[in-house]
């Protein structure tokens, strides 16, 4: 079994206008969203073996708050400097490309590309991975090289307001 966990990074603070867009950083909601997702996480088991994280500041900062919720080892987390700007495909051969010996990883970063990785795997396509958004894909694969919509045989779609009133 392969698992790949594709969370988008939480809400991030617009009101940086003079920092580039790389150096933005979470909003108090985001913090705040990260930390519930982070324990959902953590109360299904959905523990990943490896993290890789844009190197944007509020995507580094959602993937610590994960780290944190779910007591993950920090020497298992990694920058990956090509999520930053990346397409939903550059996406899939980074998947594709994951050591063998990595059953689930969790990686984190932007839109639209998140939705568009997701969508390539989903039955049902989702019209936006909303920020703090998680979609957790199972599949009976080996090899990464294997991960495709025809192997996947599990998928969960969860995000902070789906369990707000």
């Amino acid at each position: 079994m392969k698992r790949l966990i594709i969370a988008r990074h939480a809400k991030s603070d617009w009101s940086f206008t003079e920092r580039d867009d790389i150096d933005r950083p979470l909003k108090d909601r985001g913090i705040s969203d990260a930390c519930i997702m982070g324990r959902r996480m953590k109360k299904t088991n959905t523990i990943p073996d490896l993290i890789l994280s844009s190197p944007a500041l509020r995507t580094i900062h959602t993937a610590l708050i994960y780290a944190r919720e779910l007591e993950f080892d920090l020497s298992a987390l990694r920058l990956n400097e090509s999520i930053y700007h990346a397409s939903g495909n550059k996406l899939l051969r980074l998947v594709e490309s994951l050591p063998e010996k990595v059953h689930s990883v969790m990686i984190v970063g932007h839109n639209p590309a998140f939705t568009d990785l997701a969508n390539h795997f989903l039955p049902e396509p989702v019209e936006n991975v909303p920020t703090a958004g998680l979609v957790i894909l199972d599949f009976q694969a080996t090899s990464w090289k294997e991960v495709s919509p025809g192997s996947l045989v599990a998928d969960a779609f969860d995000y902070p307001k789906k369990h707000r009133v």
